[in-house]
């Protein structure tokens, strides 16, 4: 019995790493595909703006409010 439980602590501290870069793995690609995502919104309510006739100017100073936010999210995301 007393094998057995020494053989079971060997297997879980193989796996247990593997285990762990997989689950981070996944939340960071999740992370990755989300701001993927955010920027295309972003890109695509540029678009909108512009054909609904606004002017560069106004796109501009809209995306300069927006884009304080984005870089502080951006700069957490590089920093992690």
């Amino acid at each position: 019995m007393k094998n057995n439980k020494g053989q079971a602590l060997i297997e879980f501290a193989i796996i247990l790493p593997i285990m762990l870069i997989l689950t981070f793995g996944v939340i960071d690609f999740a992370r990755v595909i989300s701001e993927k995502n955010s920027l295309e919104n972003k890109l695509s309510d540029v678009v909108l703006m512009y054909q609904n006739g606004k002017d560069i100017n106004e796109i501009n100073s809209t995306l300069k409010k927006e884009d304080e936010k984005f870089r502080k999210v951006l700069k957490d995301f590089i920093e992690d």
